[in-house]
């Protein structure tokens, strides 16, 4: 803070790509604020917020971009140059952090439009994110190399979105991506892993990195994403006594609110075929209800609870069971379909 921002060295200054690697730091920095309270923290994050916009006419301005909703190489010329996609996917969850402490609607609102047009712009088909690590279109294109780091780093804005706003088409985007590129990103060992995913012919090993022999971004970035499936598998609901049921991923776990706990298992070969159990006791015992999300892929899906239903794409809500019933009830989504 002494060194570089306010009365030094202007951020946005520092570093490559437009200062893209530099100011990813504003999430970090909002973070410690949270913990700490320290006013001079929340001031340097605001800062940082600010020279995004200080330089008219050069990015990243992504705030103000952002509210525009368009397309990431739209913002200014040479997006090659610039358009850094693990460091701007990581500068976008900085205005989310601060509107979970402030509530600010364009923070939220320049996010949500960001991963709307990075969906349907830079999202491939099986997941990854941009050409070779930068945002160029790449969802139109029939050939691409995903770079791991950008991946990991679209399912955390995800993560962070479907958190603040329980909307299921962020779980949506989890999946495919965890599915498709982050399951395929490691070895058999677990021990190294992949630079780039192709969408044909041999995918890139990572090299040493920066003269590091044991080193990549790459492959130290990878298992963040994997854990990061953990964290969001089960979540709480919007209601006293909800949980939510986002990730098809089997175990057990046990979600802790105000309200106690809940003991929960899933069991299913998802997405080998289609059938989930969900099994869920809460201690101390109390009506409880089950959100499970339907993946967006589905041509049609049930529930078997206390009545079939049909629940359209989205987010299936099971009814109340009383304690005194056994605490299991299923959920079973069936498709053709499959993921890309």
């Amino acid at each position: 803070m002494t060194e570089v921002g306010p009365g030094a060295v202007p951020i946005i200054e520092t570093g490559t790509f437009e200062g893209l690697p530099s100011t990813s730091i504003l999430g970090p920095v909002v973070k410690l604020y949270r913990w700490t309270a320290d006013p001079r923290r929340l001031a340097y994050a605001h800062s940082i917020i600010e020279q995004w916009s200080s330089r008219p006419g050069r990015p990243p301005d992504i705030v103000r971009k952002g509210l525009e909703g368009r397309p990431v190489d739209e913002w200014f010329p040479n997006p090659a140059q610039w358009t850094k996609a693990y460091e701007f996917i990581s500068c976008v969850e900085g205005p989310l952090e601060l509107y979970a402490i402030e509530g600010t609607p364009e923070h939220l609102a320049a996010a949500t439009n960001i991963e709307r047009v990075l969906r349907e712009y830079e999202r491939t088909v099986f997941g990854g994110i941009g050409k070779n690590g930068k945002l160029i279109k790449a969802a139109r294109l029939l050939e691409t190399e995903a770079e791991i780091c950008d991946a990991v780093y679209w399912s955390r804005l995800n993560a962070r979105l479907l958190r603040l706003t329980g909307r299921p088409e962020y779980a949506d985007e989890i999946e495919l991506t965890l599915h498709n590129v982050l399951f395929g990103a490691m070895n058999p060992a677990g021990d190294w892993g992949l630079r780039r995913q192709l969408l044909s012919g041999e995918h890139w090993p990572a090299p040493p990195h920066c003269r590091l022999q044991h080193h990549h971004c790459c492959v130290a970035n990878t298992p963040r994403g994997l854990l990061q499936a953990a964290e969001v598998a089960v979540m709480g609901g919007p209601q006293p006594g909800d949980f939510t049921v986002n990730l098809y991923l089997p175990g057990t776990g046990t979600l802790a609110s105000a309200e106690g706990r809940i003991r929960w298992e899933i069991h299913t070969r998802y997405p080998d075929d289609g059938e989930i159990e969900i099994r869920w006791a809460a201690e101390p015992a109390r009506p409880t209800r089950l959100r499970a999300r339907v993946p967006e892929w589905t041509s049609s899906a049930t529930v078997e609870a206390q009545a079939p239903r049909r629940p359209r794409p989205g987010l299936a809500v099971m009814p109340r069971w009383p304690p005194r019933r056994p605490p299991a009830d299923r959920f079973v989504c069936g498709s053709t379909s499959r993921l890309a």
